[in-house]
């Protein structure tokens, strides 16, 4: 399914929800600031990095179908750009059984030569 990037009227709204300081400098955060990093039928993911201290926020934005438009916002330590953020939003959950096969995977796992083996 296509991507539709949000409609300027919409952007107008999610910016008015962002938040308006960052909570960990108080530098006032601009509306350029905001980037869209996902959109779905259902929500719209945004990232919203500060510039003065680059604290970053990820913020998720809700519509549900009575039009009401809600947001929830988390503070992230990542490295992370915008293109990774994107690239990464638009995979599959990862379901508990994979991480318990990679963890499995990894701690019978003594030499360099033992890892290799896990990738050929």
């Amino acid at each position: 399914m296509p991507k539709v990037f949000p409609n300027p009227q919409l952007m107008q709204q999610i910016a008015s929800l962002m938040p308006h300081y960052c909570d960990k400098c108080g530098h006032k955060h601009l509306k350029g600031d905001l980037e869209v990093v996902n959109v779905d039928i259902d929500k719209i993911v945004c990232k919203l990095e500060c510039t003065n201290c680059k604290n970053v926020y990820v913020f998720q934005v809700n519509s549900p179908g009575d039009g009401v438009i809600n947001t929830k916002k988390s503070a992230v330590k990542s490295d992370m750009n915008t293109d990774e953020l994107k690239r990464f939003s638009d995979v599959e959950n990862i379901v508990s059984e994979e991480i318990l096969d990679v963890y499995v995977s990894l701690s019978e796992i003594e030499t360099i030569e033992d890892f290799k083996m896990l990738f050929s």
